[in-house]
């Protein structure tokens, strides 16, 4: 399965029915910072890729991959010239979460 969607909301839910796999959006703390993506993966049923544009002001696209069964879900993002995402992908094991954070290129943390 497969489908694009657009979306300015604070959350993206998918896998009804059973737990729902959730990648929520906050906004960033301090100079530079955008914004944070939680991606919480959980087992559910299906298959599929999906691209969303998340955060209102800076088009964020992030693409799911669901993967079938136990095998670790991804979620890889893309962001406008003058940003960075870090780290750009990950892969997030059933029942687990993982966070990518977004960046002003010019404010990028060192270390």
């Amino acid at each position: 399965m497969v489908f694009v969607t657009t979306a300015s909301a604070d959350e993206i839910s998918w896998g009804q029915p059973g737990p729902a796999s959730t990648i929520v959006t906050h906004p960033g703390e301090g100079a530079g910072h955008v914004a944070s993506l939680v991606f919480t993966n959980r087992l559910n049923g299906g298959v599929f890729h999906a691209r969303h544009e998340l955060f209102e002001g800076v088009r964020i696209v992030v693409t799911i991959r669901d993967q079938s069964g136990d095998v670790p879900d991804e979620l890889t993002v893309e962001v406008p010239d003058g940003y960075l995402a870090i780290p750009p992908a990950i892969s997030v094991e059933e029942d687990s979460s993982g966070t990518i954070e977004i960046f002003e290129a010019s404010e990028v943390p060192l270390g």
